[in-house]
C-alpha cells in the first residue's frame, strides 16, 4: 500500500448545469474515497489564486478557464464537454492533490481565509450614480460590476476625481477593501 497516495479512488458524476438547460457543457463532480479537508490549507499554498473558505471547508480555484471546488470528500470542476474530458480533468486535479500530499512536509500551509467581494449594490451605492459614461460604461451599475470583479479601479470614475468628492472616493475605496 502506497502511503504517499492520498486519493486512490473516486466516483465521477456529470451534471448538467441547472442555469443552462440544453447546453453542451457539464459540471463534473468526483466523490472521493478519503477526506482531504486537512490538505486544503496546503492546496491553498500551492494553487495560484486559490480562495480558501475554512468555515465552509472549501477551496475554490480557477485554472485554464475552469472553476474547481475542493471539498472534504469531493472535487468539482466546470465546465467540461463530456465524460472523457471530465475524467481527464478530475484525474489531473486528483494528481495535484496527491502531489501536494506527498510534498506536505516541505510546504507551509496557508490558512488565510478568502475575503468575499463586496455586494454589487454596496459598491453601486458608493458611486456618484451620474450614469455619465465617462468611465467607458453605459451606467454606474455596470461600472460597479467591473469594480467588484477587478476590471476597473476607482480612478476610472472621473466624477470621483472632481473637487469636493474626496469623501465619496474614500468611501468607495473602503467598500472595495
Amino acid at each position: 500500500m502506497d502511503s504517499e497516495t492520498l486519493i486512490r479512488n473516486w466516483d465521477l458524476e456529470l451534471i448538467r448545469p441547472a442555469c443552462r438547460p440544453g447546453a453542451d457543457i457539464w459540471d463534473a463532480k468526483a466523490r472521493l474515497d478519503v477526506d482531504i479537508c486537512e490538505l486544503l490549507p496546503y492546496l491553498n499554498a500551492v494553487l495560484p489564486g486559490a480562495k480558501f473558505y475554512p468555515a465552509s471547508a472549501v477551496l475554490l480555484w480557477k485554472n485554464d478557464g475552469r472553476k474547481y471546488a475542493f471539498r472534504p470528500r469531493e472535487i468539482g470542476c466546470a465546465p467540461v464537454k463530456n465524460g472523457e474530458e471530465a475524467a481527464c480533468v478530475i484525474a489531473d486535479a486528483v494528481q495535484k492533490v496527491n502531489d501536494t500530499w506527498r510534498r506536505r512536509q516541505n510546504l507551509d500551509p496557508n490558512f488565510t481565509a478568502a475575503k468575499d467581494p463586496p455586494g454589487l449594490l454596496e459598491v453601486y451605492k458608493a458611486l456618484p450614480k451620474t450614469n455619465c459614461g465617462e468611465c467607458g460604461r453605459a451606467t454606474c451599475m455596470l461600472f460597479a460590476k467591473d469594480l467588484r470583479e477587478g476590471g476597473a479601479t476607482p480612478a476610472d470614475c472621473p466624477p470621483l476625481g472632481e473637487p469636493g468628492r474626496q469623501s465619496e472616493l474614500q468611501r468607495l475605496i473602503a467598500v472595495l477593501g
